[in-house]
């Protein structure tokens, strides 16, 4: 309503201190947004697109100041498609729509669930990386990785 957004616009030309400032014009932002939003929701107009004479008309508070209303407008994600001044045309495109979750996400989900617990299962662990015997075999007498074969097969004791 163009009243409620003057007596807004009155509230913020009013406020005193910066933080009172700061909170009334986010106030008047999201009034004048919410605005915008129901003028481009109309269903007579189906395309989202207003001329910019008939957004400042609507909304009533911006006589004076017209480049405060292309601010509100551009930071809604609304651009000028044609023309110029009060005849320019703006289109404010459509909120996007999520797209519903796959389902294969989830069967995806359950099966890596599943791999990773049987993968952190001992016997599978020793079916995947062979015995104690094929790790020392691959060591080939290397110190460090008979340490290795050891502690991947939990046989490292403690004194």
């Amino acid at each position: 309503m163009p009243s409620d957004l003057s007596k807004l616009r009155k509230d913020l030309l009013d406020a005193e201190t910066a933080s009172d400032k700061r909170k009334r014009a986010a106030a008047f932002r999201a009034a004048v947004e919410a605005q915008l939003a129901a003028l481009f929701d109309d269903p007579a107009f189906p395309a989202r697109r207003r001329s910019f004479g008939v957004i400042r008309r609507r909304l009533g508070v911006f006589d004076d100041d017209p480049a405060a209303l292309e601010a509100v407008l551009t930071g809604m994600g609304a651009r000028a498609v044609d023309g110029a001044g009060d005849a320019a045309l703006w289109e404010l495109p459509a909120p996007p729509v999520p797209a519903p979750a796959r389902r294969s996400s989830v069967a995806r989900a359950a099966a890596l669930s599943l791999l990773a617990l049987l993968a952190t299962t001992p016997a599978v662990v020793r079916l995947l990386r062979g015995s104690h015997a094929d790790c020392l075999a691959r060591a080939e007498g290397a110190f460090l990785e008979i340490i290795e074969c050891h502690k991947r097969f939990d046989l490292l004791r403690r004194s």
